[in-house]
């Protein structure tokens, strides 16, 4: 095997959203510069997000039966099987480490059992998954397991300063976490250039992403601001109950779901307002991106993260978590002081440095170093 120094990044779900977004950034930067050789360790990759990996990053798939493998503890403990035949025959804990996105406990057993060094990411604030989990039984024994798993670590990177306090109360020694921001690629915007009446959001379809609050407060909005749009960019389980809302509340022909796209900019671009109404995140990448563009942010104040890159509305504007009309208030704001919105905005562009993906691949190349040499 090479002596070059490898990751191995354990990523055994990889859908097209923010969080592979932001790695990918990142990986495929450190990838063609050739800082490091980058294996990914996956069990299910989609095929929009393949094509945005860069050809220098070796993918080591273990394709999971799913009609014979339905349950995904088994699907776990049968790729922790197959990783483990892999990791043992083809790399070297001298020379490699192993750098978790995805199923941390699974990680950190198969780097303790061959006794490889290992960094996680952790993304979601984990307070903030478990408050508003659907099953709060089973999330509060992931939310211990997962505390208890992080102190075997060498090295937790949290995408917030909120996560990474919060954090630092459990593992020991408390130097282990870090606070590491999101990576994305700048696109300076004119912000001069013109913009049609939508409000628009990008992400999965799920609880998490609390569309059901957005689409109340869009509802409350256009009765008064009736040649408003609200486009809503993204898949997932949520679709059909979030279109029933649209139905019931008669705003349908007014709601555009657009799924996935390949150039979601396009549509950021072209829209007056950008809203996250999380209940939670980690920190959310599609709020740096619509930053980014020029596109003034509207977001819940959620743990955690859209106060860290708003700078308590410094650059943005936010709202109490599940609070639809507060929501509403602030996108007639929004619409009615549209030229303050754009100040704040432009501020907020000049203070994303910190978020460039060079910026962000060199932190995270120190950690892992670090690591190397330890």
């Amino acid at each position: 095997m090479n002596k070059f120094k490898n990751v191995l990044l354990y990523f055994p779900s990889i859908e097209n959203g923010g969080m592979e977004r932001n790695l990918f950034n990142m990986f495929n930067f450190i990838s063609d510069k050739r800082l490091m050789n980058v294996y990914i360790l996956t069990n299910f990759i989609e095929k929009k997000i393949k094509k945005k990996i860069s050809k220098k990053i070796k993918i080591i798939h273990y394709k999971s039966k799913k009609k014979i493998l339905n349950n995904r503890y088994l699907i776990s403990f049968v790729s922790f099987l197959y990783f483990y035949s892999v990791l043992k025959k083809k790399f070297s804990p001298k020379n490699s480490l192993i750098f978790s996105a995805q199923n941390s406990s699974i990680s950190i057993l198969l780097s303790k059992t061959l006794n490889y060094k290992i960094l996680v990411r952790n993304g979601n604030h984990p307070l903030g998954s478990l408050i508003y989990s659907e099953n709060k039984i089973l999330s509060f024994l992931s939310f211990i397991l997962k505390l208890f798993f992080y102190n075997f670590t060498d090295k937790v990177i949290c995408n917030s300063k909120q996560s990474t306090n919060f954090l630092k109360n459990f593992i020991f020694p408390r130097s282990k976490v870090k606070y590491i921001g999101n990576s994305t690629l700048l696109i300076r915007n004119n912000l001069k250039i013109k913009r049609n009446n939508y409000i628009i959001t990008a992400g999965r379809l799920s609880k998490q992403k609390n569309l059901q609050t957005l689409i109340k407060a869009f509802y409350l909005f256009s009765k008064i601001k009736k040649n408003f749009k609200l486009i809503i960019l993204g898949e997932g389980k949520q679709k059909v109950k979030l279109q029933k809302l649209c139905h019931n509340l008669k705003i349908s022909q007014k709601v555009l779901f657009k799924n996935f796209v390949n150039n979601p900019n396009k549509f950021i671009l072209s829209s007056k307002i950008y809203v996250c109404s999380s209940l939670y995140e980690g920190l959310p990448s599609s709020i740096i991106e619509a930053l980014n563009l020029g596109t003034p942010v509207v977001s819940s104040d959620c743990k955690s993260g859209p106060k860290e890159i708003l700078k308590n509305e410094k650059y943005g504007y936010l709202f109490p978590v599940k609070d639809y009309n507060a929501l509403s208030k602030k996108l007639l704001y929004v619409c009615n002081n549209y030229h303050k919105a754009i100040i704040k905005t432009k501020k907020g562009q000049k203070s994303l440095k910190s978020f460039q993906v060079d910026n962000v691949s060199d932190l995270y190349m120190k950690e892992m170093n670090k690591l190397f040499f330890k």
